[in-house]
């Protein structure tokens, strides 16, 4: 799966320090593993659709997850008590999502192993999450 564009994309995630709802830092390299970074817009219904499921996908695989969301500080902190998130939630709008991930349609999900890319795609629903997350591996 590794391409030109994949190893732009790593790169600008290597060095690219995120702000979590809590004003906290969060950045690709503080997790050693596998991550799940999940880009969702609150004005997509596919993406509003999914937001109940991401806590037990979260739970379900090896995954960190890193959620990037459009909105306001006030929806993410309603978000977080609401679904009882624990992982990061990052607010970020759709035209820098796909400035650094170079997605076109949401919700989408980018599955990095040690920093490289290892699966990515538009996630609709649980099944296409399992799916993807399959062929990751």
């Amino acid at each position: 799966m590794h391409s030109m564009i994949s190893t732009q994309i790593e790169e600008n995630l290597s060095s690219l320090i995120l702000k979590n709802h809590d004003g906290s830092e969060v950045t690709v390299k503080d997790y050693h593993s596998n991550i799940a970074i999940v880009c969702v817009s609150l004005y997509c219904v596919y993406c509003v659709d999914l937001l109940p499921h991401l806590k037990e996908l979260s739970e379900v695989s090896s995954y960190h997850f890193i959620v990037l969301a459009n909105g306001e500080t006030d929806d993410h902190k309603e978000m977080i008590e609401y679904f009882g998130w624990e992982f990061p939630l990052v607010l970020m709008e759709y035209e820098q999502m796909d400035d650094i991930f170079g997605m076109n349609e949401l919700p989408f999900v980018l599955f990095l192993n040690e920093g490289k890319i290892v699966q990515s795609g538009v996630v609709h629903k649980p099944e296409d999450f399992h799916f993807l997350l399959k062929k990751a591996g």
